[in-house]
């Protein structure tokens, strides 16, 4: 039984129990009372947007929440990068910047996950320097980034995950086509080929 107090119909969701001589009533109430409900999830849903009281010191292409709550910052195109840290409150409307070390690659478009141990993979680009196909990880208890090893093909404008046993894939690795995919192994800080995209 559905049951929708959103709508001003929701008497009819007593037809819904009709005897079957009325299954047009009766599917006509079910549909009223999903109506209904999507409304009620959409009402609920609508929010507002609040500005930075301290600007960003950059126009921002990427941002990473870290495990600590912080949220990690991208310049747009560039190796800038900037940490958003929340106030004493937990408001980042009135959180604080601060600089981080830069990466050695520009990326926009990249692969990018906050790893199980705090740090942070990106991969590639379809645009800037590192459409090449490097990658690096950021380590943010020392704010230093390491290149990683060649991954042995171009990663371009690709998605990614975190599999569960905390290594990364990538995929696809290239545009136009490419079915191949590439594992980070997190603990040997290693490329391989995954499993081939069907």
């Amino acid at each position: 039984l559905f049951r929708s107090t959103s709508t001003p119909n929701s008497i009819l969701r007593h037809q819904l129990i009709q005897p079957l001589f009325k299954p047009r009533l009766a599917l006509f109430a079910l549909l009223l009372a999903v109506a209904g409900l999507l409304a009620a999830g959409r009402a609920g849903a609508v929010g507002t947007w609040t500005p930075l009281a301290n600007p960003a010191p950059d126009s921002i292409g990427l941002m990473l929440q870290l495990s600590d709550g912080t949220v990690m910052c991208q310049g747009y195109l560039n190796t800038n990068w900037y940490r958003l840290t929340p106030d004493t409150n937990g408001s980042y409307a009135n959180g604080a910047w601060t600089n981080l070390a830069p990466s050695h690659d520009s990326r926009l478009y990249c692969s990018s996950q906050v790893l199980r141990d705090g740090r942070v993979l990106i991969a590639g680009g379809e645009y800037g320097s590192g459409t090449n196909g490097s990658a690096e990880v950021y380590q943010p208890t020392n704010d230093t980034w390491t290149l990683t090893p060649p991954a042995g093909v171009i990663i371009s404008d690709a998605g990614s995950t975190v599999l569960p046993n905390g290594n990364v894939m990538v995929a696809p690795v290239e545009e136009g086509g490419s079915l191949d995919t590439l594992i980070f192994n997190i603990v040997s800080n290693t490329w391989s080929f995954g499993p081939q995209l069907l």
